[in-house]
């Protein structure tokens, strides 16, 4: 506490860390810049030390104004005190006087990302040259305008990458992979990001078939592995998926891309069709791509749902299956509609034949051709007819609108009552 013990001592005393002490602990009763402390101070030249006096906010504030002088102006805590007034001061004059100092790139990294004025935050990014700070301020930062700037200035893959995986902001890292051309990298988020949105804008951009079927094969996400089914061409591949995998949405994804002709496509999709339990959609995919005419009959005859009945019935084509629903079918609807689709008349006129619905009787007799014997006998009679009312003399006049046969013409011009 002498003073005159330490104007004595305080010259001799050279260890950098010695003098640090003093100045955090020394007497008070000398305090400030023109002090002991203050003489101490002048003689530390180790910038760490000083930077940690300038920022002990415990230290007397006249020393750490002193402390944070002597700091060169790429020291840390000099370009972090800068960082932190462009950041937070709403000071125009402080910011100007802050922007004529030498800033680090880390420093206006930070700035960039974080200051509160749009100028500053555009002025830094224009600074900043650092790959590693422009990859630092696309990731963190908290404005999306200055994260796709950073972003644009990027020239190396690997770190566009980074980008891709770590940015704050989805758009962003949407932004960055489109950036991507190589395409293991591109696989490498589609593997591995946790989001599905990224995996599946990386899958979109992935070519190569041999990437997308590993994908197909391996991925965790069954989404991601029916995109990468979608964009694979290989007919053997997607026969092999459709024989093998264990999941239903990937083998119903390969049977849709391959050919009907497949074998294999037929018998998935008959079981598909046979399995009433399988949602609705999934089934009316099936009955779509069914070539087997008895399978289709068979669902004409045993479907529950009308829906499927009609589209089965719409692909049947088979006469000899036409003519077993039209004859023994239990809807009557739908044995007229199999009678519409036969075109033999011998079938045609053995329905009317059989038939003891009216209805199914006069369906058959209406596909039957003008010119059939038994049409024509049927017009022959009606003509033939006595005490005919008006309407049925309407009705005989409409027939000779019909094509009646030489025969018919003579058996009516020679035995009508009717003049």
């Amino acid at each position: 506490s002498d003073y005159y013990t330490i104007e004595r001592v305080l010259p001799r005393i050279t260890d950098q860390h010695v003098l640090c002490e003093i100045v955090k602990n020394g007497n008070r009763r000398f305090n400030g810049v023109g002090g002991f402390r203050g003489a101490a101070l002048k003689k530390i030249t180790a910038q760490d030390l000083l930077e940690g006096i300038a920022t002990d906010v415990s230290i007397d504030g006249h020393l750490r104004e002193e402390a944070f002088r002597r700091l060169p102006e790429d020291s840390l805590a000099k370009q972090t005190a800068y960082a932190n007034i462009l950041i937070t001061t709403r000071d125009y004059f402080e910011k100007q006087d802050i922007l004529a100092k030498q800033l680090s790139q880390k420093t206006l990294s930070e700035v960039a990302k974080r200051a509160n004025d749009k100028e500053i935050r555009d002025y830094s990014i224009k600074q900043l040259t650092d790959q590693n700070c422009l990859v630092d301020v696309a990731i963190n930062s908290n404005f999306v305008d200055i994260a796709s700037l950073a972003l644009k200035r990027l020239n190396t893959e690997s770190l566009i990458f980074e980008v891709a995986k770590n940015a704050k902001f989805q758009n962003i890292r949407f932004e960055a992979i489109a950036c991507l051309t190589d395409e293991a990298l591109l696989f490498d988020l589609v593997k591995e990001d946790a989001d599905n949105a990224i995996r599946m804008r990386a899958l979109k951009r992935i070519t190569n078939e041999t990437a997308l079927i590993e994908i197909a094969k391996n991925n965790t996400d069954l989404s991601v592995r029916k995109e990468a089914l979608a964009r694979i061409t290989c007919f053997g591949v997607l026969e092999d998926f459709l024989k093998n995998d264990a999941d239903f949405d990937i083998r119903h994804a390969a049977a849709l891309k391959l050919p009907n002709e497949n074998p294999e496509v037929q018998a998935h999709f008959t079981s598909i069709l046979m399995d009433t339990k399988k949602h609705r959609d999934i089934r009316k995919d099936a009955i779509g791509r069914i070539l087997d005419q008895k399978i289709l009959a068979e669902i004409v005859k045993a479907e529950k749902d009308i829906w499927f009945r009609e589209m089965a019935f719409e692909k049947l084509t088979d006469q000899a299956l036409l003519i077993n629903i039209a004859k023994s079918d239990i809807d009557v609807p739908m044995r007229k509609k199999a009678i519409n689709k036969i075109n033999d008349s011998v079938t045609l006129v053995e329905i009317i034949r059989a038939s003891e619905n009216d209805e199914i009787s006069q369906c058959a007799f209406s596909r039957l051709p003008d010119t059939h014997q038994l049409k024509q006998a049927r017009y022959a009679r009606l003509l033939k007819h006595k005490n005919i009312n008006p309407e049925q003399e309407r009705l005989c006049l409409k027939i000779f609108e019909r094509t009646l046969t030489q025969a018919t013409l003579a058996d009516v011009a020679q035995h009508a009552s009717n003049e």
